[in-house]
């Protein structure tokens, strides 16, 4: 079955649809309306709830973030109090660890205050009982020194009695032995008017000789009155003598080595005025040995050929330096003295002589040595002209030491370096016995020791030869005499203990330069000695010796050089 609608037409439908489409539409609109103000309202109502929730969230998130602040305040604050309590205890731990430290620093100050003050106390104490030891020991040393200087002063004045007494005994031997050799030579001189017309063929033929020959053997009468007064009284020196004399002159040389070494330990002392003397001692010493270094230079050696014996121009102002150097060495030492005696082989009365002077004259003496065996060895002309400085400066000791030369000094030094001179003996078998006649073979050998030693004994002779007749203010410090001993001590040498430095020495000695010199002051019998030196001396030499025998023929060689057959006729 159909329904009405079904049965109606389609516009009539269509009309329906429409109205009821309309009235569907505006129930669709009010509900759309209704619906609208529905959610318009609960829109509203949503944001109104949401603004209250944001604003209620909004209120809750700035009690939150009022109470973190709160919180964090709180926290901060007590971060603080903690951190300023930390501190504070810091603080005041470290001011208490610093209290402390003052507190053992200073418990340490004191301690080691204590300390040096027991050491300083300590050490006062024992500087004290030093200082007390040491003047206790100096009162005992200045006690005993005192006693000691009584008991020596009693010693020298027993000493110079008896040296008194033994004086006056030789005075009164010499004194019999001159009245007893005057009795003698008027006896000789008696006997020789006997001979008178022998001994005037024998003066002529020696006048001859020397305007002719190399030899002066004037026997005028100049050499006459030389000879009554300088002759010695025999040619014979016994081993004892000689040896007595050789250990005499060691001895000096030891004294002057000690007093060397005290005068020269000034250099090592801490005064100023030790220093300042020892510099002026050391400028003293370089003027010597410069002076005397320069001995021989310019025309001193010519100007010397010239005027013979005679000081020359050339020659006083090294004699003038070197004695005002004396001088002003007798001030050196104003205080320290020593007795003459120590500085020489024959005693005398005790004279007090200056350290320093010594000293200097010693220092002369070595500088004068070590020249002559260096220039006179280089050229024989040199020997004469050390001889004449040598003995005019040594002639004026005499002003400075009591009126006593201090020769003995400058023989002691060469005494040391040709001891063959003063009689010693010995072997030319090793160096060690070479070494005590003079002769260092770590040094010479024997071409070069040979020469120095004939110009050593050249030296000699020009020193012990010289001539002091006429010298009306000087003393000879070195007496002729000592020439005469050297030649007797060698010519006296038994034949087997003869060494090759025997002829060597002899060679130098008897060199021409000085003949003539030997024989104006011993006369004929500086003729006898030249015989027995040049002639019977070489005969007894030892045969087994090809040194020796070189030696002896170079001085037999001399016998003819002199003419000594003509001149002892």
């Amino acid at each position: 079955m159909s329904s009405p609608s079904a049965r109606s037409s389609p516009f009539r439908r269509r009309a329906n649809v429409y109205h009821r489409q309309s009235q569907n539409e505006a129930r669709s609109a009010q509900l759309i309306e209704e619906l609208s103000q529905l959610w318009r309202d609960d829109d509203r109502s949503f944001n109104r709830r949401l603004d209250e929730e944001l604003r209620a969230q909004q209120q809750r998130h700035d009690e939150a973030l009022e109470r973190a602040h709160a919180h964090h305040d709180a926290v901060r604050r007590s971060a603080e109090n903690t951190y300023e309590a930390i501190l504070l205890q810091q603080e005041q731990a470290r001011l208490a660890r610093e209290a402390e430290e003052r507190r053992w620093l200073e418990e340490q100050r004191r301690r080691l205050e204590q300390e040096r003050e027991a050491q300083r106390r300590q050490q006062e104490e024992q500087r004290r009982r030093a200082e007390e030891e040491e003047r206790q020991r100096r009162e005992q040393a200045e006690r005993e020194q005192q006693a000691a200087a009584e008991r020596e002063a009693v010693r020298k004045q027993q000493q110079e009695a008896t040296r008194a007494r033994e004086q006056q005994a030789a005075y009164e031997k010499a004194a019999r032995e001159k009245e007893e050799s005057d009795k003698k030579a008027r006896e000789e001189a008696a006997a020789a008017q006997a001979q008178q017309q022998k001994q005037s063929q024998a003066a002529s033929q020696a006048t001859n000789s020397q305007t002719a020959g190399p030899l002066d053997i004037s026997t005028g009468p100049a050499a006459v009155s030389t000879l009554s007064t300088a002759a010695p009284r025999a040619l014979v020196s016994s081993i004892q003598d000689r040896m007595r004399v050789h250990e005499e002159y060691l001895r000096i040389h030891r004294r002057l080595k000690v007093l060397r070494q005290e005068v020269d330990s000034l250099k090592n002392s801490n005064g100023p005025e030790q220093q300042r003397m020892y510099a002026q001692l050391r400028e003293k010493r370089a003027i010597i040995t410069r002076t005397v270094g320069q001995l021989l230079k310019g025309d001193s050696v010519q100007t010397k050929k010239n005027n013979g014996d005679k000081v020359s121009t050339a020659f006083r102002p090294t004699i003038r330096v070197i004695k005002e150097t004396w001088q002003w060495a007798q001030s050196f030492f104003p205080n320290e003295v020593i007795d003459i005696n120590e500085v020489r082989v024959e005693p005398v009365p005790p004279v007090p002589v200056a350290k320093g002077f010594v000293y200097i004259v010693n220092h002369t003496t070595k500088a004068i040595i070590k020249q002559m065996s260096i220039d006179a060895v280089a050229d024989p002309k040199y020997a004469d002209v050390i001889g004449i400085v040598t003995a005019q400066v040594f002639s004026g000791t005499t002003q400075l030491s009591g009126g006593h030369a201090m020769s003995d000094i400058f023989l002691a030094k060469f005494n040391k370096v040709h001891p063959i001179l003063f009689g010693k003996l010995g072997s030319e078998k090793n160096a060690a016995a070479l070494k005590e006649l003079g002769w260092d073979t770590s040094q010479f050998s024997k071409d070069q020791a040979f020469p120095r030693f004939v110009g050593m004994s050249r030296c000699f002779a020009a020193i012990t030869l010289r001539d002091f007749s006429r010298a009306q203010k000087q003393v000879n410090p070195f007496p002729n005499r000592l020439f005469w001993e050297a030649v007797a001590r060698i010519l006296n040498t038994p034949s087997q203990d003869q060494m090759a430095l025997h002829y060597v020495t002899l060679q130098g000695l008897l060199d021409p330069e000085y003949i003539g010199k030997f024989i104006r002051h011993y006369g004929n019998m500086a003729l006898a000695v030249l015989r027995v030196a040049v002639k019977d001396f070489p005969e007894r030499r030892p045969q087994d010796n090809n040194t020796i025998r070189q030696q002896a023929q170079a001085l037999t060689s001399f016998y003819d050089r002199y003419e000594l057959d003509q001149a002892l006729d």
